[in-house]
């Protein structure tokens, strides 16, 4: 009995060792999903980073999405692995083994992967967990805790995970050969498919959700409004990209079948009516490595432009080092302005760049010069953020004398159309005539950006109380109509370093509370403390970037490592043939190179043609998170396509090389 126990456990490590060129990438792939699994785990319940919540809470949806990308990614390599091996596991059935013998075998061979895939994936983790630490506490700007140490309830996590993939894998595996008949499996890799037609429908839809999903990524203008359309739109993009991949291949191939002139030459017959009679599980191996390529071109360039313009994102919502902000009318506001500066002379730190204004911020409805208050009605219609300041406000701070009569108003547009001197605007049925279009403005416009609705314009009206008339007009709330109270902003740079800063933020806090109550509906916000939130916030992103970008990389290498080999096994009989009719040796290298060429250029194409799509969206939601400088998601853009267009030349020459050595075998 031991002897027949150790008979199947060595027969099920042949199998490996045999099967080498076949279960030495899924082997990997198991490694690198484990180990990748474990550090994220591990991240998550680190002491040294529980103290933040909002990285705490990225790195947990991180763990969510490599725990189900990995399932994904393991049945997807099985089901490669057991086709290649469907002519062996015939061929025991033959010599008399039965099912549940073979059940066995796979039981061992996955229990044996299992065991590997554990062994080295959190050995491995285990000994660098500390670097990835250092790596994540370098990017977010956070102390690192020296010590060694091992998360138990990360190592626990990652068995019962990947123990129950595994298991799942093995259930499938015996469900597939309990089915099929020992004949059926001798012969299965030997069945090719038979010619596919060309369906208009899935053509037609491809189309439709390509459009629509290009469409709401590029005409989508208010940023927050795109943010909620962005998951319809990548949902319609891949949608779109498999029924193209499945049914606009097939049309073009069809298409290159009947030009003659190309099609009956020695380096194209083979290419094109190879892949026509497989095409239709050649479309979804790559509308997959389309769709990954576009997962990691995407998740790069936004990531790394937010990392890389942290600083720029830091200044344009926060333009001074120490703010004040809050709702005040106009006596309070005088007396809080000189109380202030009181307190900062008393504080003894130097300050600089002083800056302060009141002001009536509003979203509206925009039609050309008429702007109108929001309905459930027109939620969808052009919208506007409209910034209002007296001219007193504006003379002060441009050191300017100008004058309006009561129905005049400067206006400056921060992004959207210019007003011409003349023009008239209207703000809920109040005219005003632009007496000047202004060209630049004293308060730095894109801090005062608005997620809400683009553009954006800020209006200067004759005085305090046109102000105030115009924030009645608008106002729903009977109470806040009786209130002359408005939105003011106080700032000021303390030039001495982020220390300074804190101290006389929180010097003037206290003084105020003191003053006003601890429940003052006074903000005050300040750099220095705002930064590290930035860097918890942007560094876990990028770090996350750089992560699930690795992850999903690896499984776009596996895809095409898994289908070329697959495919070469494939064209093996198919090639000789041709040699035999007279194919050269270098026709044979020739039709190769097209072949795996064309196969590697299409996804890479169409995951480019995706990114440029994008590209608008990526904009508008750089917005939301205060960043909007498109010079630098454009460098990070073309930089990141850059590098893995190399890397994908790479796999393309290796690939290459494999399926040539199998044809050539």
């Amino acid at each position: 009995m031991r002897k027949k126990r150790l008979f199947y456990a060595r027969l099920a490590a042949s199998n490996m060792r045999k099967n080498t060129k076949f279960y030495l990438p899924y082997l990997l792939a198991c490694t690198g999903t484990v180990a990748m699994y474990y550090i994220l785990s591990f991240l998550v319940a680190n002491d040294g980073i529980a103290d933040e919540q909002t990285l705490v809470t990225l790195l947990h949806l991180g763990v969510g999405v490599i725990a189900v990308f990995s399932a994904i990614l393991l049945f997807y390599t099985n089901r490669f692995l057991m086709q290649r091996r469907t002519r062996e596991l015939g061929l025991y059935q033959i010599l008399g083994m039965e099912k549940k013998h073979i059940a066995r075998v796979l039981l061992l061979e996955t229990l044996y992967a299992f065991a590997l895939s554990l062994l080295c994936g959190l050995g491995a983790v285990i000994l660098f967990s500390k670097l990835m630490l250092l790596l994540l506490c370098n990017l977010v700007d956070f102390p690192l805790q020296f010590g060694f140490q091992i998360s138990p309830a990360a190592f626990l996590s990652a068995c019962l995970l990947f123990g129950g993939i595994f298991l799942c894998i093995l259930l499938r595996n015996v469900r597939q050969v309990r089915r099929v008949q020992p004949i059926e499996l001798l012969h299965q890799s030997e069945v090719g498919e038979r010619e596919p037609k060309v369906r208009l429908g899935p053509l037609l839809l491809g189309l439709c959700s390509l459009g629509a999903g290009y469409s709401i990524a590029i005409f989508t203008r208010q940023p927050l409004k795109a943010m909620g359309l962005f998951f319809v739109a990548v949902l319609l993009v891949i949608l779109g990209t498999y029924c193209l991949f499945t049914a606009g291949s097939i049309a073009l191939l069809k298409a290159l079948r009947k030009n003659k002139r190309y099609y009956y030459t020695p380096r194209h017959f083979p290419t094109v009516s190879g892949m026509l009679h497989r095409m239709r599980q050649n479309a979804v191996g790559l509308a997959n490595i389309c769709i990954l390529s576009t997962m990691v071109l995407v998740m790069l360039s936004f990531t790394t432009s937010l990392f890389f313009g942290l600083e720029s994102s830091l200044r344009t919502q926060y333009p001074r080092d120490l703010e004040v902000s809050g709702q005040l009318d106009e006596a309070d506001y005088a007396q809080y302005l000189a109380f202030w500066d009181d307190a900062i002379l008393q504080s003894g730190i130097a300050t600089e760049n002083s800056l302060y204004y009141r002001y009536a911020s509003f979203t509206l409805r925009q039609r050309e010069g008429v702007f109108s208050p929001s309905t459930e009605q027109n939620l969808d219609d052009p919208h506007a953020g409209l910034r209002i300041l007296p001219l007193a406000d504006y003379n002060r701070i441009r050191g300017e004398a100008q004058t309006l009569l009561p129905n005049e108003a400067l206006v400056y547009s921060a992004q959207g159309r210019v007003f011409a001197q003349g023009e008239e605007i209207s703000i809920n049925g109040i005219p005003f005539r632009v007496r000047q279009a202004l060209s630049d403005f004293p308060v730095d416009p894109d801090s005062h950006n608005t997620v809400w609705a683009d553009p954006l314009y800020y209006v200067v009206l004759p005085d305090t109380q046109a102000v105030i008339d115009v924030q009645r007009a608008l106002e729903t709330d009977p109470v806040q109509i009786e209130d002359d109270a408005l939105h003011f902003y106080y700032g000021v740079d303390v030039p001495d370093g982020t220390e300074r800063q804190a101290a006389l933020c929180g010097f003037l806090q206290e003084l105020t509370m003191d003053r006003a109550g601890k429940n003052t509906p006074l903000l005050f916000q300040c750099v220095a403390y705002s930064r590290a939130n930035f860097y918890s916030i942007y560094g876990g992103l990028f770090f996350l970037g750089i992560f699930l970008g690795t992850l999903f990389l690896m499984a776009t290498v596996l895809i095409m490592y898994y289908k070329q080999v697959s495919e070469g096994y494939e064209d093996q009989q198919r090639f000789r043939i041709l040699q035999k009719v007279g194919m050269t040796p270098a026709e044979v290298k020739r039709t190769i190179s097209s072949q795996v060429l064309s196969v590697f250029f299409l996804p890479l194409a169409a995951a480019c043609l995706h990114i440029a799509a994008a590209f608008p969206m990526l904009v508008r939601l750089l917005r939301v998170l205060s960043l909007s400088n498109v010079h630098l998601l454009s460098l990070c853009t073309a930089i990141t396509i850059l590098c893995f267009a190399l890397i994908y030349a790479c796999i393309y020459a290796l690939t290459a090389r494999a399926y040539y050595h199998i044809v050539r075998a």
